[in-house]
């Protein structure tokens, strides 16, 4: 707008410039025609002269003003590119299509201006190809994402190169039109001196017509008058745009002293322009803000302009404004800074709205680190750009090692075909998806299970920015579902048996098959008590396993005679053990453990009464409790201790002392491949054999539940033909007094 107004003006001057000649001439060839008549020619060709330079002289400054107009374009569009990098916001986007169309307008304004200077159009030929080329690169650099730094990168790099050469090229273009228009301007003072010359020489000729001078003086006067009064709108209504620009302007001497500033910055600022006029400007400025104010001044002076530059100044109020700088520096006519004229943009939203970025996404980061499930957060061609601490624990990957497409690798082969086809699919679909039993393979090189679920984030037009997803590890929960689905098919098979056999003798009883046999009448109903106390003692190990599964049992810990309990099992079996004429041996030292009594009870009877089923007759059972020599790991974990093992010897000296049970039969053994299997539900060495002994298959099971729950260990050593020999651990008393009170 200053510009236009200022074209206008030059119009009008030129055009009371031009009339003042006219009426000279007119007043001149009316009084004395003949007398003024080689004057006036020789006035009429130097004045066509001075018209015809004059034109070139503005048409050399609207080329130098094309010229600006070229630079001003590249550099809104660069502006505008850089401020939709950072923020994404539609408006600067909008900034730079209109720097790209203005500078695409002023070059072929241009092309039209220099059309008859062969010069000027083999370097704009030169330019033109460039500044179309840069726009490319900065049309490249919009479509980038805002994570691709290092594309981001190498093409800043292009562009600054591009920008050097294209600033080298319009150079030179404005140094050839400062020639022309020196040469041009000396023309036209050349031809005004000898305008001049004739004029003087015709007024001295014509001293008979100062009357009709003076008379044209008056008029002239009239119309400086008018002049005057039409600069001073002007210079009001500049001033008026000045102080009432959305955008804060001052002026800093040579020394950084306030020479000029506008209401808007005042206003800003919240003082009087009496209170800020003289004073530096760096005394308005946070320390932070003077620091960065110091270390840019010198490449100010030096380059003359600079841009972008963020502020923190201080308000009357004690209140701090942030603020966006762009100056320019003026020097002399040897080069020297004398002053800098600067604009100010109020960016106090600006910050606010990257505060609350910044807070935004701390808190997201802060939720997604915390959670307890897998998060990560992709582009929409797969490109991973986060992940939390869950989903590279899931995966076994680091965060760099999940970024960009190289999670890939981690995802079984058989899975990552169908996956990535999927992905594409719903990504330009713009819908969600779920993958389930995604096979990964973990660093430590057991295959994991996972469960994959994605959603889009899209803009106003449904186009995918982003992709969120989460991500479970279904491992263990696959395994438990199989073992639930193993576990009810065995137990709804140990059910079916017994029941059968159940129906099967009732049903014979009740059709009368044995009315007139009482021997087996009697026989089908000891069947039937049979396989009743089996059904329930099935049952009830299902119970009990159950409850220790789910860890709804509590045990009620206290000190314990580890002698006691062994003495209450032996005299509970000994009556089994008679009946099927089996001996019982106790060795018992006097040690205190830290236990549940009814649970152990239960873990002693349960060993026992399988050694009393697995002997011969006449053979004997060893029960025994002793101080262990060394910890449970130390003598080997449960089903990795072979038949060759040799029991531990006590050794009460212990540095960690454990106490150790024992139970020993002389029956037929347990191969070493089952040893490490019996622990396990449903798991007999011989099903069929044990099941005529009446066992279900879940003894051992709940005794190795009990133990763990006490801390202990539980195992068995066994050779062929030579018996077997249970072994399980709990802590002594004195021990878990004392780690308590470490605790």
């Amino acid at each position: 707008m200053h510009r236009t107004m200022k074209q206008q003006f030059s119009r009008f001057i030129a055009s009371q410039c031009w009339l003042q000649d006219k009426l000279l001439l007119r007043g001149g060839l009316g009084i004395s025609l003949l007398l003024l008549c080689g004057v006036g020619t020789a006035s009429y060709l130097n004045t066509r002269q001075l018209t015809a330079n004059r034109y070139w002289v503005e048409h050399t400054y609207q080329v130098l003003g094309t010229i600006q107009d070229v630079e001003d374009g590249l550099q809104n569009a660069e502006r505008g590119r850089r401020a939709y990098r950072l923020t994404q916001d539609q408006e600067f986007l909008q900034i730079y299509r209109q720097g790209i169309q203005g500078t695409q307008a002023s070059l072929q304004r241009l092309d039209s201006l220099t059309a008859d200077n062969p010069h000027q159009q083999q370097r704009l030929a030169l330019v033109t190809p460039l500044i179309e080329q840069r726009m490319r690169l900065l049309q490249q650099s919009i479509q980038l994402p805002p994570t691709a730094t290092e594309e981001q990168a190498a093409l800043t790099r292009q562009d600054i190169q591009m920008q050097q050469e294209i600033q080298t090229l319009l150079k030179a273009m404005e140094e050839e039109e400062q020639t022309l228009l020196q040469q041009r301007a000396q023309a036209t003072n050349i031809a005004l001196s000898v305008t001049n010359l004739f004029n003087i020489l015709g007024y001295g000729f014509s001293f008979a017509l100062l009357t009709l001078i003076y008379a044209l003086l008056e008029q002239e006067i009239r119309q400086r008058q008018r002049a005057e009064i039409a600069i001073k709108q002007y210079v009001d209504e500049v001033e008026d745009l000045y102080n009432h620009a959305p955008c804060g302007y001052h002026s800093l001497d040579a020394e950084g002293r306030l020479i000029r500033i506008n209401d808007t910055e005042l206003k800003w600022l919240g003082y009087d322009r009496s209170e800020v006029i003289g004073r530096l400007y760096t005394e308005l400025l946070t320390p932070n803000s003077q620091q960065s104010f110091f270390s840019n001044f010198p490449k100010f002076v030096e380059q003359g302009w600079i841009n972008n530059l963020e502020l923190e100044v201080k308000c009357k109020d004690g209140s701090i404004l942030p603020v966006e700088v762009n100056a320019t520096a003026l020097t002399d006519a040897a080069g020297q800074y004398v002053r800098s004229r600067s604009t100010l943009v109020d960016i106090r939203e600006r910050k606010r709205a990257e505060t609350a970025l910044r807070t935004s996404e701390a808190k997201f980061r802060s939720l997604s680190e915390a959670a307890p499930i897998g998060i990560f957060m992709a582009d929409a061609q797969g490109y991973i750009t986060y992940t939390n601490r869950r989903a590279q624990e899931i995966g076994g990957f680091s965060l760099d090692e999940s970024l960009g497409y190289s999670w890939m690798q981690f995802i079984h082969l058989d899975d990552s075909q169908w996956m990535l086809a999927q992905w594409q699919a719903d990504s330009v679909a713009a819908q969600g998806s779920i993958y389930n039993d995604v096979r990964f393979l973990h660093r430590n090189g057991i295959i994991r299970y996972a469960r994959i679920q994605t959603a889009p984030i899209t803009d106003a037009s449904g186009q995918v920015l982003l992709v969120v997803g989460t991500i479970e590890d279904i491992t263990e929960s696959r395994r438990v579902a199989q073992m639930k689905s193993e576990f009810v098919s065995t137990v709804s098979h140990e059910l079916r048996t017994p029941l059968t056999a159940i129906r099967g003798a009732l049903g014979l009883l009740a059709a009368g098959v044995y009315e007139q046999k009482p021997e087996k009448a009697k026989r089908m109903v000891q069947v039937a008590a049979e396989q009743s106390d089996r059904l329930v003692r099935l049952i009830n190990d299902i119970l009990d396993f159950q409850r220790l599964e789910s860890g709804k049992v509590q045990l009620v810990m206290q000190p314990c005679n580890a002698a006691d309990l062994l003495q209450q099992a032996v005299e509970t079996m000994r009556p089994s053990a008679e009946e099927h004429q089996i001996s019982l041996s106790l060795t018992a030292a006097p040690v205190q453990v830290w236990a549940a009594p009814d649970t152990i009870l239960q873990t002693l009877t349960n060993l026992i009464s399988n050694a009393i089923k697995f002997s011969d007759p006449g053979g004997v059972v060893w029960v025994g409790v002793e101080m262990a020599a060394r910890e449970p790991c130390q003598m080997g974990e449960m089903g990795e201790i072979n038949s060759s093992s040799p029991s531990p010897p006590p050794s009460p000296s212990s540095p960690s002392p454990f106490v150790l049970f024992t139970v020993q039969d002389q029956g037929r053994g347990i191969p070493a491949d089952k040893l490490e299997i019996i622990f396990e539900q449903f798991q007999q060495v011989d099903a069929s054999d044990s099941r005529q002994r009446g066992g279900t298959g879940l003894g051992l099971a709940i005794c190795r539940k009990i133990i763990e729950q006490h801390g202990g260990k539980i195992w068995a050593e066994s050779a062929l033909g030579q018996g077997s020999r249970f072994y399980f651990t709990l802590p002594i008393v004195s021990q878990v007094s004392h780690t308590d009170a470490d605790e």
